[in-house]
């Protein structure tokens, strides 16, 4: 009895899943002929490939950001890595390129100084001006072959006085500025625009920094006008008579002690030397 009524369940369900399968057969062919997709096919793709199309996604993202991300994160740091080492290349090329341009445009410069200076005048150039904090001084570099000599002295394009050498290493002289404090330099007033009463005025021309010298020493009678030049006296024997010093743009009068000073400007702004020439 148990068997039959298990025979007639197993038979009831055959016929069953045989009427399912030929009822979607007819549902799938009445959707090909009308040109839609039939519904087992929209169940199987939303209801299981759906599922698993989410999945395959979030497979795809994860691979993305723990495998190609860090590769590729890799890979641009060894680019930038390379392009700054070719950059750091490139701009030491380029400061070697531009330190001997430097170079050839000073060899060109000292050349044309060369040729064009007086035979009894070397030719230099300026290559440290002011170097010293408590010292007003320049760094000359002579032309090739050229030589100086510890108290020659140094003078602009111009002729204007600039200094003295006080120390020689090869080709490079320390120049002492009659700007500094420590220089001094005999001087004589040459009038300019008045006729003078004839008598010399003699005096000593000291460095006051900057572009600006204190003559003092002179008689408080001294006849002494503002836009007079000063000139190296000759005395002494350092400096050479008749050198360009400057113009008196200042006059000082001490009657207590019966002298007379005066502010002198230098020919030169002594902050814009370039080339000098030494001369005994």
């Amino acid at each position: 009895m148990l068997n039959s009524s298990r025979k007639d369940r197993t038979f009831a369900a055959a016929v069953v899943i045989i009427l399912i399968g030929i009822a979607v057969t007819v549902l799938h062919k009445a959707a090909e002929r009308r040109g839609r997709p039939d519904i087992v096919t929209s169940i199987v793709r939303s209801d299981l490939l759906g599922p698993a199309n989410k999945a395959r996604h979030a497979l795809d993202q994860w691979a993305r950001q723990q495998l190609v991300n860090p590769l590729r994160a890799q890979r641009l740091a060894h680019e930038n890595t390379r392009l700054r080492r070719q950059v750091m290349k490139l701009t030491m090329e380029n400061e070697v390129l531009h330190d001997q341009a430097a170079q050839v445009d000073t060899m060109r410069r000292m050349l044309k100084l060369a040729q064009t200076a007086p035979p009894d005048l070397r030719a230099g150039l300026v290559i440290a001006l002011k170097p010293s904090p408590v010292r007003d001084n320049a760094l000359v570099k002579l032309s090739e072959g050229a030589h100086a000599e510890k108290q020659d002295i140094v003078i602009d394009s111009g002729g204007a006085l600039v200094g003295q050498v006080v120390q020689v290493n090869g080709a490079v002289c320390d120049v002492l500025l009659i700007t500094d404090p420590g220089s001094s330099v005999g001087a004589m007033v040459v009038p300019v625009g008045r006729p003078g009463n004839g008598k010399a005025v003699f005096g000593v021309c000291q460095g006051a920094r900057g572009s600006l010298l204190s003559m003092v020493d002179m008689p408080v009678d001294a006849d002494v006008g503002v836009g007079d030049r000063v000139v190296s006296s000759g005395l002494g024997s350092i400096f050479p008579k008749g050198v360009p010093i400057g113009t008196v743009s200042s006059i000082h009068a001490d009657p207590t002690r019966s002298l007379k000073s005066a502010t002198i400007s230098t020919v030169d702004d002594f902050n814009l030397l370039d080339e000098v020439f030494v001369r005994q």
